[in-house]
């Protein structure tokens, strides 16, 4: 946590919910609707998102401290 910033904290965070969707229909077979699906792309795919901008902010960072 200390070596990323807050955002991609959140964000990752915010991953637990549909997590917990995979792991109740693997414990308790219970499924949800594909607006719940949609859901969780969302989140998977803005998670990936704010780790490749975060991580172009730190290279263009590095590469301007040189």
């Amino acid at each position: 946590m200390l070596l990323t910033s807050p955002l991609i904290v959140t964000v990752g965070l915010s991953l637990t919910i549909p997590l917990s969707l995979i792991g109740q229909m693997i414990i308790d077979a219970q499924y949800s609707s594909a607006v719940y699906w949609v859901g969780a792309v969302i989140m998977f795919v803005s998670f990936i998102f704010v780790n490749h901008e975060e991580s172009k902010d730190e290279d263009g960072l590095v590469l301007a401290s040189l």
